[in-house]
């Protein structure tokens, strides 16, 4: 049924030059190759309803839909010179650079994944397509060379590092983790009251607004009502965006 739905959805999109994000199709190949390698009883979609999806079904969802949006997935791109000095594209700044190591101040944050959705990374190509945070290291003088970014090292060869490697793929826990986690607790907070908001107390509303009508203070009251919930939700947007801080970190490079 909800395949049939979905080609519907294609249909719909098509004729409206709307975008489409194919979920279902995505979502089947996805829960297909992930219980071919994880067994069948791993938990693609979550099944304790069998409808709303967990952790592991809303990371191929946003996957389909930012896919869909058009984002590009380009967080950034730290080169180092091991002759030298080091450069940054937008929204990073290099603050120091010496031997190697690199000490960098960061407004655009990689996508930092929690635990749980670890283990069906391998499935999507979220880091390859939306969250590419690369490294590439000139002028190594040993074939191969740890590379340190927070409180992990990984060892890479010279070939991998002058092509570049995604950090945020690379270094799952890293130096933006902590930030990353107050930024998504904010969200999560500010969505929970706009449920509220909207399904409790907002669409009620129009019925409301039928049964009084000819009440003008009940309806000033309403509208009152009305102005200062957007007005809050205006203010958790603002305080979410705030709370996109530069984030200091630093990378070194150790040739071997």
């Amino acid at each position: 049924t909800v395949s049939r739905l979905s080609g519907i959805a294609k249909e719909v999109a098509s004729e409206n030059g709307f975008i489409y994000a194919g979920l279902h199709p995505f979502m089947m190949q996805v829960m297909r190759n992930a219980k071919a390698t994880l067994g069948a009883d791993y938990s693609v979609c979550g099944s304790h309803d069998g409808v709303h999806p967990d952790a592991n079904g809303h990371l191929v969802m946003a996957y389909a839909f930012l896919k869909a949006m058009g984002l590009d997935g380009n967080i950034g791109t730290i080169t180092v010179d091991m002759d030298g000095g080091a450069t940054a594209t937008e929204g990073h700044r290099i603050l120091s650079s010496a031997k190697g190591t690199v000490e960098i101040e960061s407004t655009r944050y990689p996508f930092c994944f929690p635990a749980d959705t670890r283990s069906i990374l391998p499935f999507i190509p979220f880091n390859r397509d939306l969250n590419r945070y690369m490294l590439v290291v000139e002028n190594l003088s040993k074939p191969i060379a740890e590379v340190s970014w927070g409180a992990a090292t990984k060892v890479f060869s010279k070939a991998e590092l002058e092509a570049g490697i995604n950090l945020a793929k690379e270094f799952p826990d890293n130096p933006f983790s902590e930030s990353f986690r107050r930024l998504e607790q904010l969200v999560a907070e500010k969505q929970a009251r706009e449920t509220l908001v909207i399904k409790g107390i907002i669409t009620h509303f129009p019925a409301l607004a039928g049964k009084t009508s000819k009440d003008r203070e009940i309806m000033e009251l309403t509208e009152e009502l009305r102005q200062k919930l957007l007005e809050r939700n205006a203010q958790d947007a603002a305080r979410v965006r705030a709370a996109v801080v530069p984030v200091t970190h630093s990378i070194q490079i150790v040739p071997k």
